[in-house]
């Protein structure tokens, strides 16, 4: 009985954290749409073009393939090992299938609603978040009428460069340090021709990162690309706060679970912790008997 107690204290004191943190990140919502301060009035501006419908237009900025930035080539052996869909000629169709299917279905909900900036995280660690992110860019890049750029903040933990098996020189961290600038850390993945921003090193205070003003200047340059850039963003899992301080970037978000890892108790928290935000659906790894086996 104790122990249960102490368990249900310690679910209260973090669920109390978290949503102190998400009422932060509402106050930080609000001042970047201010209209009391004229840089302020531009961020909007930038936050509205980033939310434009994601579907080929005139105008506004430039596809991917129009940038003008330097090229990686994926580990062939790093990606047939992580079973990322690019490195597998022999997959079982019922992979592609299943990410097939859930392109549709994320394509479909934010084509609806204006959305154009997707983050993906899990209730906790070792869920599969981080190449379903990747598989997902991937199979969304596929369609001609869009542009993916798949973002590393998972600042704690970074992994899509490892997954990947390549060595950029430059990433996030170096931007979000001043460091860098988009143009060097920006990178086309030549079997795939997916943007990719890297994130090489963890950050510390990742929370305060990802709500920095750094931060603010490169979700304004993603927003002046084309409307057809969709941007899918890494996050870290929601046991830390880096989510929901990152709240007023995202526009839809999907949640990763993995069956025999994750709990109840996870799924529970992780809902009531989302409440506020606008999560579009989950996905389930490694069910047994699910048409993509152990990726979907």
């Amino acid at each position: 009985l104790d122990q249960r107690l102490q368990s249900y204290l310690f679910r209260r004191a973090y669920v109390s954290r978290i949503q102190k943190v998400l009422e932060r990140a509402r106050q930080q919502k609000s001042s970047i749409a201010s209209v009391d301060d004229p840089e302020s009035l531009s961020t909007t501006a930038r936050r509205r073009r980033l939310q434009g419908k994601p579907h080929l237009s005139q105008g506004d900025g430039p596809r991917l393939s129009e940038l003008n930035i330097s090229h990686l080539s994926a580990s062939a052996a790093a990606v047939r090992q992580n079973r990322v869909i690019i490195g597998m000629p022999d997959r079982p169709s019922g992979v592609i299938d299943g990410y097939k299917l859930l392109r549709t279905k994320m394509l479909r909900r934010m084509v609806a609603g204006q959305k154009r900036v997707l983050a993906v995280t899990s209730a906790s660690q070792g869920e599969g978040k981080s190449l379903t992110a990747l598989n997902l860019a991937l199979i969304i890049n596929q369609d001609p009428n869009f542009d993916v750029i798949l973002v590393d903040a998972d600042l704690r933990s970074p992994s899509i460069h490892t997954i990947l098996g390549i060595e950029p020189r430059t990433g996030l961290c170096d931007y979000l340090a001043g460091s860098a600038n988009l143009e060097d850390i920006l990178v086309s993945l030549e079997e795939s021709g997916i943007g990719l921003i890297p994130n090489i090193h963890p950050v510390d205070n990742s929370a305060e990162s990802l709500t920095g003003p750094r931060m603010r200047e490169l979700m304004d340059s993603l927003g002046g690309l084309s409307p057809s850039v969709i941007v899918i963003v890494d996050m870290p899992p929601l046991v830390v706060d880096d989510v929901l301080a990152f709240a007023p970037f995202i526009d839809a978000m999907l949640l990763v679970f993995r069956s025999g890892v994750t709990s109840r108790a996870d799924v529970a928290a992780a809902k009531e912790m989302t409440t506020d935000l606008p999560v579009l659906g989950c996905i389930l790894n490694g069910a047994e008997g699910a048409k993509s086996s152990a990726y979907y």
